[in-house]
């Protein structure tokens, strides 16, 4: 009954369904489905500590649930801690169709924001290693690997960490990928096409980047204030300041 006054108030009203549903897990805290709908309201309203902490009663009850493992991996990730989020990962099994899209896309984001973290602390070895396990495609996860995967944000990170590890070759390899992937740029542009003049740049295109840049330095400037609002931004956002340092 909570469950469904939440449900029903929620898209009627526009109420928040949050008491109803902390309610519902309190006088039936057996009852899987009611955490699940209480942890994708939390997460839903990027509240994701919160997530986390109904994350631990609902695993507390259902181990080895790997919904459960999805979405405290989704939480951790957003919280900043992809180490943890690709530990769990490792160690989870999807069943095929069932989550399986989007487990692999925590996968990669988990290993590209560990990547990052490594990079920050000057690990450099250690960001490449996570960018590997990024672009790999455990069966675990329940997805095989598609003919073109979108692999555009870790391939640009692994030439910034294969140039300060002294690798030149392998760096000018995976900005040519990214840059392959990606093809002409041109508005309207995506987010990922922001890496292209950096790219363009640590490929010694000067001219090619400085004309890129005129094309689409209005379009570009707007895109880049949104890259905050959501986490793939985030990424790319980061990525984009490594090319800073």
């Amino acid at each position: 009954a909570y469950v469904a006054r939440a449900q029903f108030l929620s898209s009627t009203r526009g109420d928040d369904p949050g008491p109803d549903l902390r309610k519902a897990v309190e006088l039936d805290p057996d009852n899987r489905i009611f955490h699940v709908y209480l942890i994708q309201h939390y997460e839903g309203q990027e509240d994701w500590e919160a997530a986390m902490g109904a994350l631990e009663e609902a695993t507390r009850r259902f181990p080895n649930d790997f919904n459960l493992d999805l979405l405290q991996a989704k939480a951790l990730i957003n919280l900043g801690r992809g180490s943890e989020a690709a530990e769990i990962l490792a160690v989870t099994h999807v069943l095929p169709s069932e989550g399986a899209r989007e487990s692999h896309q925590l996968w990669a984001q988990a290993h590209t924001l560990a990547a990052l973290d490594a990079y920050d602390a000057g690990d450099f070895q250690l960001a490449r290693e996570h960018l590997m396990q990024a672009l790999e495609w455990p069966e675990s996860l329940g997805q095989g690997k598609p003919y073109e995967p979108e692999e555009r944000l870790i391939r640009f990170v692994l030439g910034r960490v294969e140039d300060r590890l002294g690798n030149q070759e392998a760096s000018e390899e995976a900005f040519q990928a990214y840059l392959d992937a990606t093809g002409e740029v041109a508005p309207p542009i995506s987010r990922l096409d922001l890496l292209a003049v950096s790219a363009l740049e640590a490929l010694g295109k000067h001219t090619e980047a400085t004309a890129l840049q005129g094309r689409v330095l209005s379009e570009s400037q707007t895109m880049r204030r949104a890259l905050q609002e959501d986490l793939g931004g985030r990424l790319i956002q980061r990525a984009l300041d490594l090319g800073l340092d």
